[in-house]
């Protein structure tokens, strides 16, 4: 028995989304979320119009059901995904006293996504696997 994994194209829905984006003001909010800029922070949307839908991958089950993955993602496959699901989150670069100072600002922070974390996270689970 196997669990196919199957991939189309939304062409009409419906729905909510509500997005974060930095700005100074709304109007450069609104300016911003019209260039592209932000990320998605909630989605409720259903589609009501799809593509032709096509074969993206299989999953075996075995006999117990529990799903067993015929292919293990590469490296590259894993930061992708770690990376995107550490969006919007921020690496303090400073120690936490400077909060008790007042000296932290938003300079301090960097995106964990653009950082060295996705990799290190990405190894540490391929050298899990391999062992």
């Amino acid at each position: 028995m196997k669990r196919y994994l199957i991939e189309t194209i939304v062409m009409e829905a419906y729905g909510t989304q509500t997005w974060y984006i930095d700005a100074e003001s709304e109007k450069e909010a609104i300016d911003k979320f019209n260039d592209g800029e932000g990320d998605i922070y909630e989605s409720n949307v259903e589609a009501t119009r799809i593509g032709r839908p096509e074969i993206s991958g299989e999953v075996s089950i075995t006999d117990s059901s529990t799903p067993t993955i015929n292919h293990f993602p590469t490296k590259d496959e894993l930061v992708d995904k770690i990376a995107e699901a550490l969006s919007c989150t921020y690496h303090c670069t400073r120690v936490w006293s400077a909060w008790q100072v007042g000296t932290m600002t938003v300079d301090d922070f960097s995106p964990v996504d653009d950082s060295d974390l996705p990799h290190e996270i990405a190894d540490m689970i391929l050298e899990m696997f391999n062992q």
